[in-house]
């Protein structure tokens, strides 16, 4: 009769429970969420178990049940009887292997176990790898197999050629280049050894200096370069003018001497006197056949018949100069003539004289006289007369006719002068032939050779011993025709302008006409000039006075270039002079006078090696080369050149004075590091240029060492120090000054902040050290990494939001922290992506076609594997209809429950107690896709045909978060995460905020899936309270109307009508029609039973006002006589739904019970409301014993009222 109870008694491991028609059940025990064991997870974490079935635990990897690394990894849980699980097994960790040696490296253990670590520190001068930047330490720690893990070596660093690649501790002999020694003397030693020191640098490089040959040698008859030679260093010497390298004319005048490695110079020549060859005989002279050079001359000598001048008196030899060129010169006389014996016509004209020819001397000639005349032998010589002149009146030179016979005169004659004769009458009527007078010589001709205050002369007269008179006014020779007077020239002096001994001389003849051959008024005599120009080429000397040519007498000025005097000194006398000699030669020769160049000393400069420890002369430039880690003043060159000036010292470029460290700045600011500055460094000496001299002077060196020993802060200037242990050296410490400039030479260390390791490792380094490189970056010197809180692998599956068996592949997977992208992946075969990241808060963003982009949140803060956190779903693109919700949570909660409530007052719930439910009257489907259990999610729920309800049906879907497993964690720490979809976009993210705290269940949102009005309403809504007819509107009253006892409708219902089987008595009432009330506020109804045994008497019973009926109470039975038909019904049940007025809606009053079929119910009202019966009229007596039921004839029923305010 839907009154009566039973009651299950449940074996042990079963409890109560009621099935969904009502009735009570046994059901096994749930046990609670699968609790956590240590070292250890559950295979099917978040398993909701029954009584009897069990859980599988796996070890965590580096775990096994006995620490061996193959021992048992994994045990079982057993849900039990009383909802506890038995005990779990025991995970250890795995025991490693021994540690092993590294050779060069010491340990701080010797046997590890799974999660532990042990520091190697590589001895001094050995890092990782060689490298002096590298780290000098490592750790090894024990791997999930057993195995040690992370071992390096220690390997000796390595010092980079040149001269070659060695390792700490080794010596490399360097050779010095050829040509150099250490000393620059030949011979001395040429090679010396470097070590290769801890920071990868060489130690005792030395200067390798050129051999120094010395001066230049002094090379007769040239020009020459002076000075010091070094090395491969040349000098160049130039041959006088008329010189050469083998006395050919054509060939070289000049060579260059170089300084050769064993410290000679080679290359030397000599210059040779240009040779003009042996003198060629010509056919009216001979010459000695020697070979002639330049200076020299040769002579050649006339054939009998010749003379230079051809004349019977005229000179029998000459000579020509070897010149410059290689040629005989052209001086006069041109050579041997052939004398002319007929010259002055010895014959007399009384007849003609023919010569005998060429080379004929005796006598030369022949006369043919004329008619009358004869030839007469005078002096040996022919001539033609006939002269009967008494002795010989005309003298030498005429010839006398005898005039006595013609005149009648007796003694008359005349004479017939020859050539070179004046007829003269001394005493009248006495003919005589006179010899020719050209007059005397000039007293002064320039340039000439004087004795006696007149010009020295040299004569040959026209005859043999005449004598010559000499002019008492002037002194000089009184000269006849053919008189020859010779005069030599001053020396320097000469008639061609050369130096040639035989250009000195020149002649002046008496003519046949008295004059003078040649006009000394002239000057016949030029001064020498000097051919030897390349001796002009005075090294390091500027010609001060430049003409196109030099003769004698010339004076050249000279004066000494900038940064040369004659001395070598600064300040020294830079003036000289150089004159043209009269040989034709300058007064310079080798070494007589130089210009030097001044000299500089080298200074040191810090930092640097110089190329040559000086002193160098001026110009020279001196290299510097600065020391590893130095640069010249910051311009990143490492040389800089001096060069030596003028006033003996060196010059320097104002930007480059000197090699000082690499300076790369104050250091940047590290994230997630504090900058430390190290005050002493026990281990490295070469950090001295860091130590403070407030801690240098301020404890003493036993004093710092037990201060280190002990790990004391040391506090210096008001600043707290710390010691940092990075690579088993220990730095005291202060922060780093903030505008402190790192250099090379400096370094900074640094220390990651709590919670932070370099290269965000586990276990990893908190200290590491800084330096500054060459190349102004800073190198962290220890693996070179941030300081990163510790970075995990993160590892996860793509899904289907629908099936957790279908996995996703090629979804782009990005990881995001704000709006930067820190990381990405695509997902493969199996729907796995990985990724490394750092503990935080990022955005996961998951993409794939036909999918709706994922957007979840994800926490890191350790390893997470697959399975876990960092799996997501994708949802599928939906048709209109379709909505899909996604439940994700944080590990706090193992396992959170997604509940989907719904059709009428939300008695239908879609869990994964029961995970698919239609709903015939709203049309909606609910589907429970995932119910996930390992505490991250997706939990994933479908909703198809929202938006087909009818308006006026239960429309609403409620979606609420259920905490499965409260012991975990409060439900508000959950971070539980609701992602709502539709179609093929996010509609929207709920949070399950920490405001809920330990509640079981929180509302997330509800779903209106009426038709043309689909809304989402966040946390619980409900419009206005409603009265509708469920599809379920009956309830059953068959057997309690015929009992004395109530007639109830269920919760929540109320009363609309009756279904009769008959009219003949109340127990005919076979069930009740009734309705229901949707979205009924919290509280329910109010319920009251009214008195209605005044009803017997006939009229209207009813309930309050705003109450509405929900059952009776009848007293007797059919089998009782006493009372029959309505007339037993003695209390009404009225209920008035919460929140309502306190009075009804719309009534109306209608007939029921007159019939069996229809039912009886309300009908609707006027404004199509349903309602619901609130009060009955009994007419006693109205109808037949068969037809009781009838007397209940009508209703009053009304709709529901507006809600209360």
């Amino acid at each position: 009769d839907g009154t009566l109870e039973y009651t299950c008694q449940c074996n042990a491991g079963y409890t109560n429970a009621t099935t969904d028609d009502g009735l009570d059940s046994c059901k096994p025990v749930q046990c609670p969420a699968l609790p956590p064991a240590p070292h250890a997870s559950a295979a099917q974490p978040g398993a909701k178990l029954t009584y009897g079935q069990n859980a599988t635990y796996n070890c965590d990897p580096g775990y096994t049940l006995d620490r061996t690394a193959t021992g048992a990894k994994a045990f079982q849980r057993t849900c039990q009887a009383d909802a506890t699980f038995s005990a779990p097994g025991v995970c250890q960790p795995v025991d490693c292997d021994a540690l092993s040696a590294v050779s060069q490296a010491s340990a701080n253990g010797t046997r590890l176990k799974f999660g532990e670590a042990a520091l190697y520190v590589c001895a001094t001068g050995h890092t990782t790898d060689g490298q002096a930047s590298s780290p000098g330490s490592f750790v090894v720690g024990c791997g999930a197999d057993g195995r040690p893990t992370g071992v390096k070596q220690c390997l000796p660093v390595e010092c980079a050629g040149p001269p070659e690649a060695s390792t700490y501790g080794q010596t490399v002999r360097v050779a010095c280049p050829t040509g150099h020694t250490l000393t620059g003397t030949a011979g001395d030693a040429a090679a010396y050894d470097l070590t290769c020191a801890r920071n990868g640098s060489y130690t005792g490089r030395k200067i390798c200096l050129p051999v120094r040959c010395g001066a230049a040698p002094a090379v007769a008859n040239a020009q020459a370069e002076q000075g010091n030679l070094s090395y491969l260093q040349t000098f160049t010497a130039n041959c006088h003018s008329g010189y050469t390298l083998d006395a050919s004319p054509d060939s070289d005048s000049s060579f260059v001497g170089t300084c050769q490695a064993n410290g000679s110079i080679t290359g030397v020549q000599t210059c040779k006197p240009v040779s003009c060859g042996v003198p060629p005989a010509t056919a009216a002279a001979t010459v000695p056949e020697v070979e002639t050079f330049y200076k020299e001359q040769a002579t050649w000598t006339c054939l009998p018949g010749y003379s230079v001048d051809g004349t019977p008196t005229g000179g029998a030899s000459y000579v020509r100069p070897c010149e410059h060129t290689g040629s005989f010169g052209n001086l006069a006389p041109g050579g041997c003539l052939d004398i002319d014996f007929c010259a002055g016509n010895p014959c007399t004209s009384n007849g003609v004289c023919t010569d005998a020819g060429p080379g004929n001397t005796t006598p030369g000639y022949a006369c043919q006289c004329h008619d009358g005349y004869e030839v007469r032998i005078k002096d040996g010589k022919e001539r033609c007369s006939a002269d009967d002149c008494t002795g010989e009146p005309c003298g030498a030179g005429g010839t006398c006719t005898d005039l006595s016979k013609v005149t009648g005169q007796d003694g008359a004659y005349t004479c017939a002068c020859e050539v070179g004769w004046d007829y003269v009458e001394l005493v009248p009527g006495k003919p005589a032939c006179q010899r020719v007078e050209c007059g005397a010589l000039p007293a002064s001709v320039s340039r000439v050779e004087y004795r006696g205050g007149v010009p020295l002369v040299s004569l040959r007269t026209w005859a043999p011993n005449r004598t010559v008179t000499v002019d008492p006014s002037t002194g000089t020779p009184v000269l006849e025709a053919g008189d020859v007077a010779m005069y030599t020239c001053l020396a320097g002096y000469s008639t061609d302008a050369s130096s040639d001994a035989g250009s000195r001389t020149f002649t002046v003849s008496c003519k046949d006409s008295g004059v003078f051959s040649e006009d000394l008024t002239a000057d016949a005599c030029q001064p020498v000039r000097c051919e030897n120009t390349q001796q002009l080429l005075i090294a390091n000397a500027d010609l001060l006075t430049k003409e196109d040519a030099y003769v004698f007498g010339d004076i050249l000025a000279f004066r000494c270039q900038v940064g040369h005097s004659l001395d070598g000194a600064v300040g020294g006398p830079q003036h000289f002079r150089v004159s043209c000699r009269s040989d034709g030669t300058f007064n310079l020769t080798q070494g007589s006078v130089s210009c030097s160049p001044v000299q500089c000393p080298v200074p040191t400069q810090a930092n640097s090696d110089v190329s040559d420890p000086g002193p160098v002369d001026y110009g020279t430039a001196v290299l510097y080369t600065c020391h590893p880690g130095c640069e010249v003043n910051k311009t990143g060159d490492v040389r800089f050149n001096g060069m030596c000036d003028a006033d003996g010292e060196l010059r320097f470029d104002e930007h480059a004075t000197n090699c000082s460290a690499v300076v790369c700045g104050v250091p940047p600011e590290l994230e997630n590091a504090d900058l430390l500055q190290p005050i002493v460094d026990e281990l490295d000496p070469q950090v001295a240029a860091v130590q403070l001299g407030a801690w240098r002077q301020g404890a003493s060196k036993s004093r710092r060492r037990g201060l280190l020993a002990a790990g004391t802060k040391v506090s210096i200037g008001g600043l707290r120090e710390r010691n940092a242990s990075l690579g088993g050296v220990t730095y005291v410490t202060r922060p780093y000054p903030p505008d402190l400039d790192m250099t090379y030479f400096t370094a900074a260390i640094g220390h990651c902040h709590a919670g932070h390791t370099l290269g965000g490792r586990a276990s990893g380094e908190e200290f590491f050290k800084m330096t500054c490189r060459t190349d102004r970056t800073v190198a962290v010197l220890t693996d070179g990494e941030e300081c990163t809180t510790p970075r995990f692998a993160v590892t996860g599956y793509v899904t289907d939001a629908q099936s957790q068996s279908r996995k996703l592949r090629g979804v782009s997977v990005s990881i995001r922290d704000g709006e930067r992208v820190v990381a990405s992946a695509v997902s493969g075969n199996t729907g796995r992506y990985k990724v490394s990241l750092s503990a935080g808060t990022y955005r996961i963003i998951g993409s794939k076609s036909g999918y709706i982009a994922a957007n979840e949140s994800l926490t890191v803060s350790g390893l997470i594997s697959p399975g876990g956190a960092a799996d997501f779903a994708l949802s599928k693109v939906m048709s209109d209809d379709g909505w899909r919700v996604t439940l994700t949570w944080a590990a706090r909660s193992r396992d959170l429950d997604s509940h989907t409530l719904f059709g009428d007052d939300f008695s239908r719930k879609v869990y994964f107690g029961n995970k698919m439910i239609l709903d015939p009257e709203s049309g909606v489907k609910a589907s429970l896709d995932r119910d996930d259990v390992n505490g991250y999610g997706p939990e994933t729920t479908t909703y198809t045909g929202v938006g087909r309800c009818q308006k006026g049906r239960q429309c609403l879907l409620r979606f609420e978060v259920d905490n499965w497993t409260p012991d975990s964690a409060d439900l508000g720490a959950s971070k539980g995460v609701v992602t709502l979809y539709h179609g093929s976009s996010t509609h929207g993210k709920y949070d399950v905020p920490t405001s809920v705290g330990a509640a079981r269940k929180y509302t997330v949102f509800t779903l209106d899936a009426t038709e043309g009005a689909v809304r989402v309403h966040d946390g619980m809504y409900l419009p206005p309270p409603a009265l509708y007819e469920p599809s379920r509107n009956t309830k059953s009253w068959r057997f309690s109307f015929d009992y004395d006892t109530w007639s109830l409708l269920d919760s929540q219902a109320v009363l609309r009508g009756f279904r009769a089987l008959g009219l003949d008595g109340l127990n005919r009432i076979d069930a009740a029609r009734f309705l229901k009330l949707r979205n009924a506020p919290a509280g329910g109804f109010s319920c009251q039973d009214v008195d209605w045994r005044g009803w017997l008497a006939g009229g209207w019973s009813t309930c309050p006002e705003g109450a509405y009926l929900t059952g009776f109470y009848r007293t007797g039975s059919r089998w009782d006589s006493s009372s029959t038909g309505p007339s037993q019904i003695t209390t009404a049940k009225c209920c008035r739904p919460s929140g309502q007025h306190a009075a009804w809606g719309d009534c109306h009053t209608q007939s029921i019970l007159q019939q069996t079929s229809p039912d009886s119910v309300c009908d609707m009202s006027a404004s199509g409301a349903y309602t619901a019966m609130v009060a009955l009229h009994l007419s006693p007596g109205s109808a037949g014993p068969d037809r009781v039921l009838s007397e209940m004839d009508r209703a009053k029923c009304c709709a529901l009222s507006a809600p209360a305010s």
